[in-house]
Protein backbone atom coordinates (compact mmCIF):
# COMPACT_ATOMS: atom_id res chain seq x y z
CA UNK A 1 0.00 0.00 0.00
CA UNK A 2 1.18 3.81 -0.95
CA UNK A 3 2.10 5.94 1.47
CA UNK A 4 -1.23 8.69 0.93
CA UNK A 5 -3.19 5.55 0.74
CA UNK A 6 -2.16 4.25 4.02
CA UNK A 7 -2.03 7.71 5.75
CA UNK A 8 -6.01 7.96 4.61
CA UNK A 9 -6.75 4.85 6.27
CA UNK A 10 -4.97 5.76 9.10
CA UNK A 11 -6.79 9.39 9.01
CA UNK A 12 -10.24 7.12 8.04
CA UNK A 13 -9.71 4.92 11.45
CA UNK A 14 -9.27 8.14 14.09
CA UNK A 15 -11.74 10.22 13.16
CA UNK A 16 -14.21 7.16 13.72
CA UNK A 17 -15.55 6.63 17.19
CA UNK A 18 -17.14 3.44 16.14
CA UNK A 19 -13.56 1.71 14.87
CA UNK A 20 -11.87 0.37 17.70
CA UNK A 21 -14.51 0.64 20.04
CA UNK A 22 -17.46 -1.29 18.43
CA UNK A 23 -17.32 -5.12 18.73
CA UNK A 24 -19.55 -7.97 17.23
CA UNK A 25 -19.88 -10.99 19.09
CA UNK A 26 -21.25 -14.72 18.34
CA UNK A 27 -22.69 -13.53 14.78
CA UNK A 28 -24.85 -16.15 13.50
CA UNK A 29 -27.14 -16.77 10.77
CA UNK A 30 -29.91 -18.99 10.70
CA UNK A 31 -29.79 -21.15 7.96
CA UNK A 32 -32.90 -20.66 5.55
CA UNK A 33 -35.50 -23.07 5.27
CA UNK A 34 -35.39 -25.29 1.94
CA UNK A 35 -35.95 -23.71 -1.33
CA UNK A 36 -35.98 -20.51 0.97
CA UNK A 37 -33.81 -17.92 0.19
CA UNK A 38 -34.90 -15.48 3.10
CA UNK A 39 -33.93 -15.84 6.93
CA UNK A 40 -32.63 -13.81 9.93
CA UNK A 41 -29.34 -13.12 11.60
CA UNK A 42 -28.01 -12.25 15.02
CA UNK A 43 -25.13 -11.32 17.23
CA UNK A 44 -24.19 -9.09 20.01
CA UNK A 45 -22.80 -5.31 19.50
CA UNK A 46 -20.85 -4.21 22.50
CA UNK A 47 -19.51 -0.60 22.77
CA UNK A 48 -16.52 -0.09 24.38
CA UNK A 49 -16.20 3.54 23.80
CA UNK A 50 -16.58 6.37 25.61
CA UNK A 51 -19.46 7.78 22.77
CA UNK A 52 -22.64 6.65 21.77
CA UNK A 53 -22.86 4.69 18.13
CA UNK A 54 -25.34 4.25 15.90
CA UNK A 55 -25.69 1.36 12.78
CA UNK A 56 -27.53 2.56 9.87
CA UNK A 57 -27.19 -0.57 7.49
CA UNK A 58 -25.30 -3.73 6.44
CA UNK A 59 -24.38 -4.22 3.16
CA UNK A 60 -22.71 -7.49 1.62
CA UNK A 61 -23.63 -9.75 -1.06
CA UNK A 62 -27.23 -10.00 0.16
CA UNK A 63 -29.77 -7.45 1.21
CA UNK A 64 -29.87 -6.70 4.52
CA UNK A 65 -32.38 -5.23 6.92
CA UNK A 66 -32.76 -4.62 10.42
CA UNK A 67 -35.70 -5.31 12.18
CA UNK A 68 -37.61 -5.67 15.64
CA UNK A 69 -40.10 -8.09 16.60
CA UNK A 70 -42.59 -6.38 19.09
CA UNK A 71 -45.84 -7.91 20.54
CA UNK A 72 -48.95 -5.62 20.78
CA UNK A 73 -52.68 -6.40 21.54
CA UNK A 74 -51.54 -10.25 21.84
CA UNK A 75 -50.34 -9.83 17.76
CA UNK A 76 -46.44 -10.20 17.08
CA UNK A 77 -45.21 -8.05 15.10
CA UNK A 78 -41.76 -7.29 13.25
CA UNK A 79 -41.18 -3.89 12.15
CA UNK A 80 -38.03 -2.26 10.25
CA UNK A 81 -35.15 -0.36 12.16
CA UNK A 82 -34.04 3.22 10.91
CA UNK A 83 -30.36 2.41 12.86
CA UNK A 84 -29.52 0.55 15.82
CA UNK A 85 -28.23 2.83 18.60
CA UNK A 86 -25.66 1.46 21.50
CA UNK A 87 -24.58 3.19 24.16
CA UNK A 88 -21.02 3.64 25.42
CA UNK A 89 -19.89 0.62 27.58
CA UNK A 90 -23.39 -1.18 26.73
CA UNK A 91 -24.51 -4.09 24.73
CA UNK A 92 -27.30 -4.05 22.07
CA UNK A 93 -28.00 -8.08 21.45
CA UNK A 94 -29.80 -8.92 18.30
CA UNK A 95 -31.54 -12.07 19.32
CA UNK A 96 -34.70 -14.24 17.88
CA UNK A 97 -37.97 -12.66 19.29
CA UNK A 98 -36.33 -8.93 19.20
CA UNK A 99 -33.77 -7.13 17.40
CA UNK A 100 -32.72 -8.74 14.45
CA UNK A 101 -31.28 -8.95 10.46
CA UNK A 102 -33.69 -10.12 7.65
CA UNK A 103 -31.42 -11.44 4.82
CA UNK A 104 -32.95 -11.69 1.66
CA UNK A 105 -31.47 -13.76 -1.44
CA UNK A 106 -28.82 -15.67 0.85
CA UNK A 107 -27.49 -18.64 -1.02
CA UNK A 108 -28.31 -21.88 1.32
CA UNK A 109 -25.03 -23.86 0.33
CA UNK A 110 -22.94 -20.93 2.31
CA UNK A 111 -21.23 -21.68 5.97
CA UNK A 112 -20.97 -18.07 6.86
CA UNK A 113 -20.93 -14.60 5.14
CA UNK A 114 -19.25 -11.68 6.21
CA UNK A 115 -21.57 -8.60 6.07
CA UNK A 116 -20.72 -4.78 6.57
CA UNK A 117 -22.03 -2.85 9.41
CA UNK A 118 -21.96 0.83 8.54
CA UNK A 119 -22.22 3.52 11.28
CA UNK A 120 -23.74 6.71 11.11
CA UNK A 121 -20.54 8.38 10.69
CA UNK A 122 -20.30 6.60 7.24
CA UNK A 123 -17.33 4.21 8.92
CA UNK A 124 -17.68 0.53 8.31
CA UNK A 125 -17.17 -2.63 9.86
CA UNK A 126 -16.64 -5.83 8.49
CA UNK A 127 -18.76 -9.18 10.46
CA UNK A 128 -18.11 -12.50 9.84
CA UNK A 129 -21.65 -14.19 10.28
CA UNK A 130 -21.50 -17.97 10.80
CA UNK A 131 -24.25 -19.68 9.26
CA UNK A 132 -25.72 -22.25 11.40
CA UNK A 133 -28.10 -25.09 10.10
CA UNK A 134 -31.34 -26.36 10.77
CA UNK A 135 -31.84 -28.82 13.09
CA UNK A 136 -33.27 -32.01 11.83
CA UNK A 137 -36.81 -31.93 11.88
CA UNK A 138 -37.65 -28.82 13.29
CA UNK A 139 -37.21 -25.26 11.45
CA UNK A 140 -36.20 -23.92 15.54
CA UNK A 141 -33.21 -23.46 16.41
Amino acid sequence: MSRPCMLALCLALVGSPALGAVTFENAWIRAPLPSQSVTAGYCDIANNGAQPVAIVGFSGSVRVEMHETTHEDGMVRMRPLQSLNVAPKATVSLAPGGKHLMLFGLDPTLSAVTLTAVFADQSELAVKFVVRPLRRGTAKQ
